[in-house]
């Protein structure tokens, strides 16, 4: 509204946008900034117009409007770039840059490489290593724009490059990328070798066992890739709980609960992780903003089952309801599955009254189907533990005559 009654104020729209991106409203804050800078064309080419420029930039690029976002620091950039030929003063060039000119210059390369401006990209991230030193992050950047060119065959040499000096350190998009690589170059053959080279260097580096598993059962060699599997994911999650990223941490959570079912591989970080109760709000937070849509990545059914375990764990039931309902939303086939998880797991921790509400839901919704038999035995088990015996018989004495009738319909194999 404020906008509206004063475009012409450059300051005003600023405010606004940095309100409005605060909310995480970034679409919005964009259009605040391209009001400032329509309130600045009378200056055009100073440091403060570029300032707001690179804003916009940045808020073009948090939206993913990443053509939007390339074309605006592209103007920034090049002026920077131009160095003491150009507008601005090597003051006013630093400025701009922050205090961190490596990272702002990587902003840049990408926010290029999104926009497909390849040769913008390279010249960024070498202008971020002339002040980073960091030749592992120039390598990795060099090979995503390379990537992006379809220059497998310096993608593949300059990986492996990487992974003779930094084993340890890889994570899984090396392997991904030069996967991918060698793929396109039908060298296929070359990547088992490249991945045990890099075991004998990594010290046990667990994106270097996950891509040994997923090898391993590519190859068909299941046992083998089952133990590595496990492994490896336990390591990955160990190193999200150590670097607090939560984004990950969801990510491992629902593929261990894909690939084995439920998350026995991480057992033991879990049982950690439910004890620390700032640590698993901030897991739960960004759960739910999956599931409300609020993040690049639906949480989906395997992450909601694993984040409801992981509650249930944690005697936070209500809690966990939310994501046994997202469950059933992403995937309603499953269920009959989700309701017996939930409903059990509350039996388990003595939570008769939801508890029961589960199993009657499951029954009377006829999502028990065939199964009802059993859903009317743990309603008896609670209704039982409630104090209603009279009811439990008789849930009991239904439980027994459902599945008779199963026994009758599909012979004695159940």
């Amino acid at each position: 509204l404020l906008a509206a009654l004063d475009p012409s104020d450059p300051v005003l729209m600023r405010r606004l946008a940095v309100h409005l991106a605060s909310e995480g409203n970034f679409a919005a804050a964009t259009t605040m900034y391209e009001r400032a800078l329509d309130a600045m064309d009378d200056r055009r080419g100073t440091a403060a117009y570029f300032a707001v420029m690179l804003e916009l930039g940045k808020f073009h690029f948090l939206a993913e409007d990443f053509p939007a976002a390339a074309e605006s620091m592209a103007l920034v950039f090049e002026a920077i770039e131009a160095g003491d030929e150009g507008d601005l003063s090597h003051a006013e060039r630093k400025e701009l840059l922050g205090d961190e000119p490596a990272r702002s210059y990587e902003l840049f390369g990408s926010a290029f490489l999104a926009a497909d401006q390849f040769n913008l990209a390279e010249q960024a991230f070498r202008r971020a290593h002339d002040f980073s030193s960091d030749d592992e992050e120039l390598a990795l950047a060099l090979a995503r724009v390379n990537q992006a060119r379809d220059e497998h065959a310096v993608v593949v040499d300059t990986l492996k490059e990487y992974l003779e000096e930094h084993a340890v350190s890889a994570d899984r998009e090396v392997f991904e990328m030069l996967k991918a690589a060698l793929a396109a170059l039908g060298r296929d053959q070359e990547y088992l070798t490249t991945l045990n080279d890099a075991e004998q260097r990594g010290e046990e580096n667990p994106a270097v066992a996950l891509a040994l598993a997923e090898q391993h059962r590519a190859d068909g060699d299941a046992d083998q890739a089952e133990k590595e599997f496990r492994a490896s994911y336990r390591g990955l999650f160990d190193l999200a709980l150590a670097n607090d990223d939560v984004t990950d941490e969801l990510d491992l959570l629902g593929e261990v609960t894909e690939r084995f079912g439920g998350l026995e591989p991480l057992n033991a970080p879990i049982a950690a992780l439910v004890t620390d109760e700032a640590r698993l709000d901030s897991l739960v937070a960004a759960a739910q903003d999956r599931i409300a849509g609020d993040a690049a990545e639906p949480l989906g059914y395997d992450g909601s089952i694993a984040t409801a375990t992981v509650l249930m764990d944690a005697k936070r039931h209500d809690e966990a309801a939310t994501f046994f309902e997202a469950a059933m939303a992403a995937d309603p086939e499953q269920s009959e599955h989700v309701l017996r998880l939930w409903g059990f797991g509350l039996l388990l921790d003595d939570a008769y009254v939801p508890a029961e509400r589960v199993f009657r839901r499951a029954i009377e919704s006829d999502v028990a189907g065939e199964a009802e038999a059993e859903f009317q035995y743990h309603l008896a088990g609670v209704l039982e533990m409630l104090g209603r015996t009279d009811e439990a018989i008789a849930a009991s004495q239904r439980s027994v005559e459902l599945a008779q009738a199963n026994r009758q319909r599909f012979g004695d194999q159940l």
